[in-house]
């Protein structure tokens, strides 16, 4: 199929997308045609996360296709082989785009073989995970009577979401995202979104040391070189967006691993010298440029560090962690200030079931909202009645301060600022102007982190040294 003069209607180019993730090594289409497509959806999906989220929604086919395109189990050189069919042409449109074209990579591509090399795993990886994060944890979506399967939303069960499975999606995903090409960051991403979703996902992946931690962590080290270039560390480093970006992302794909077993975690970073030279660069950063939007992770970074850099004890035979409690207790962040409030009523808002004695190991639906505070989530009635009158943490008593809280915000607010992409900036503005009570605000924050933290120990059972909250000075 050559490439038209013009770019292809909306609809045109979501059924020829989907027709190439689905079918890519079955279909040879000109990639002028394909990037015209590209094209058209960018056009179309809006400038803000909102937008964004809103059309990947409205738009399933190209999900369901996307994600499998990137869970198919492939080699690294069918891979290779595939962004190769993708890319290449020999009709005179593409010779001539060659021609006029320098090569824009290392695989020697033309601007256009370069673009749809990286924009198909991006487009798929951004709509996938921003349907994803607005979404209720484990929370599937009902189907809808009348409408074809590939309109249906997506995703309407584990399969739906995983078409290969857990384990052969995850050997999939790690084709895309170990190489080089410059999505794999994206596909860390989206590893990320699933996990937080589905958590039998971020179970699959704490069984994976490579999925787990080799390929997030390579990645790391890939964008460490490419921006310090072996060179001392130095504050510059720390005002640049996109590598701030880069590290946050991958840093916060190893959270909701460490939220589901943290020993687990810890255990297979000990003793890796490669990943302990990471996080001491890390830390070189953070000392010269603490304001990193990822700091609130330098305790963690710290244990890593710790358990990295573990040597064999001859005495037992087993590794031996030195940590210093000075150490902990200076990088121990202080939880009750209005960001941190604001991230943590957030998480609470997207579904992690608030019954600490819940006998779902968090495998809950979670779609029972609190109706007072409308910030709480449960996985049904019986777990919503044992929260209330918890000996330690009963909702009642927090439910109230909550419902103070959005009493003080406007209903409308309310709910506006739990919906994807809103900043926490704007959240403080809207609470300034509407005279919310920010001392409370910071109250209900620190007890939330306080019940994650309680709920977290509930469930597991290996020991890791755990400091407490330090309050406001």
């Amino acid at each position: 199929m050559g490439p038209s003069q013009q770019l292809p209607g909306l609809v045109n180019a979501v059924q020829l997308l989907a027709a190439v993730m689905q079918n890519p090594m079955d279909l040879k289409i000109c990639p002028l045609t394909i990037f015209y497509a590209l094209r058209r959806v960018a056009e179309e999906t809006g400038s803000t996360m909102v937008e964004r989220a809103k059309f990947a929604r409205s738009h399933p086919q190209l999900l369901r296709a996307g994600m499998k395109l990137l869970t198919c189990k492939r080699t690294p050189n069918e891979l290779s082989d595939l962004l190769t069919h993708l890319t290449t042409c020999d009709c005179l449109h593409c010779q001539f785009d060659q021609a006029y074209n320098a090569p824009r990579s290392e695989k020697n591509l033309n601007s256009v073989g370069f673009g749809i090399m990286m924009d198909i795993p991006l487009l798929v990886c951004n709509f996938c995970a921003l349907t994803l994060n607005e979404s209720t944890q484990h929370k599937f979506r009902q189907p809808k009577m009348g409408e074809k399967p590939e309109n249906q939303p997506w995703p309407l069960g584990p399969d739906d979401l995983l078409p290969y499975g857990l384990q052969g999606s995850i050997e999939g995903l790690s084709a895309w995202a170990f190489g080089d090409y410059g999505f794999e960051g994206e596909v860390i991403q989206l590893g990320t979104a699933l996990s937080v979703f589905y958590r039998p996902f971020a179970q699959e992946v704490l069984r994976s040391q490579s999925f787990s931690v080799d390929i997030p962590f390579s990645h790391l080290r890939r964008t460490l070189k490419r921006y310090t270039k072996g060179g001392p560390i130095d504050a510059s480093l720390g005002r640049d967006p996109v590598f701030e970006y880069d590290v946050s992302r991958t840093l916060e794909f190893t959270a909701p691993l460490i939220d589901l077993d943290q020993g687990k975690f810890l255990e297979m970073v000990t003793g890796k010298a490669w990943i302990g030279s990471i996080f001491e660069t890390l830390m070189d950063i953070l000392a010269v440029s603490p304001d990193q939007s990822w700091h609130t992770q330098s305790l963690m970074i710290y244990v890593g560090l710790a358990h990295a850099q573990a040597k064999i004890d001859p005495a037992t035979g087993k590794h031996k962690v030195v940590i210093d409690p000075k150490e902990m207790d200076r990088l121990t962040p202080v939880y009750n200030d209005h960001a941190s409030a604001f991230e943590t009523m957030a998480r609470a808002r997207r579904g992690a079931c608030g019954n600490i004695t819940c006998p779902d190991d968090f495998e809950g639906t979670r779609s029972r909202l609190c109706a007072k505070c409308n910030l709480l989530r449960f996985c049904g009635e019986k777990c919503q009645k044992e929260a209330w009158n918890h000996r330690k943490f009963p909702h009642k008593v927090l439910c109230q301060k909550i419902h103070t809280l959005k009493q003080q915000a406007g209903s409308e607010n309310w709910t506006r600022f739990w919906t994807p992409g809103y900043s926490f900036e704007e959240f403080l503005k809207l609470c300034h102007k509407t005279s919310v009570d920010m001392d409370l605000l910071a109250h209900v924050g620190l007890e939330l982190d306080e019940l994650f933290a309680a709920r977290m120990n509930s469930r597991s059972s290996l020991s890791v040294v755990k400091p407490k909250l330090k309050a406001n000075p």
